[in-house]
C-alpha cells in the first residue's frame, strides 16, 4: 500500500489528506475559504484526481465558519464519496472529522487538521 500526504490549507486552519492508495499521493492542494473547492477528475476541478472511479466533479469540501469544520458535499455522483465506509447519500454533505477516511472512487484519504 502506498501513503503520501496532500498537503490542504484554508486561512489559518490546515488540513491534510494522507493518501493510503490515492493517485494525488504527494500533491499539494491549497483550499480557499471563500469559495466551494471542486473535487473530481476533470481538469478544471481544483484537485484533480486521475481515477477511472472518480466523477468529473465528484463532491466538494469547504470551510464552514458556521461549524468551524470542514465540509464534504458528494454532488450526485455514480460512485459515491464514502466516508469511514458509509456513502453520502447524492447531494448529502457532512462534517469533516480529523481520522476520517475519505474514498472518492478508487483514491482513499485520511483527513486530518493541523492546528496552528
Amino acid at each position: 500500500m502506498q501513503t503520501g500526504y496532500a498537503l490542504i490549507t484554508i486561512s489559518d486552519a490546515r488540513a491534510y489528506f494522507a493518501g493510503a492508495l490515492s493517485p494525488a499521493r504527494g500533491d499539494v492542494f491549497h483550499l480557499l475559504a471563500d469559495r466551494p473547492n471542486t473535487i473530481g477528475r476533470h481538469p478544471d476541478a481544483m484537485i484533480c484526481i486521475k481515477d477511472g472511479m472518480v466523477a468529473s466533479l465528484h463532491c466538494e469540501t469547504w470551510w464552514s465558519p458556521d461549524d468551524g469544520a470542514f465540509r464534504i458535499q458528494d454532488l450526485r455522483a455514480r460512485n459515491r464519496t464514502v466516508i469511514n465506509g458509509s456513502a453520502l447519500s447524492n447531494g448529502e454533505s457532512r462534517l469533516l472529522q480529523p481520522g476520517d477516511e475519505v474514498r472518492i472512487g478508487q483514491t482513499v484519504f485520511r483527513f486530518d487538521v493541523i492546528d496552528g
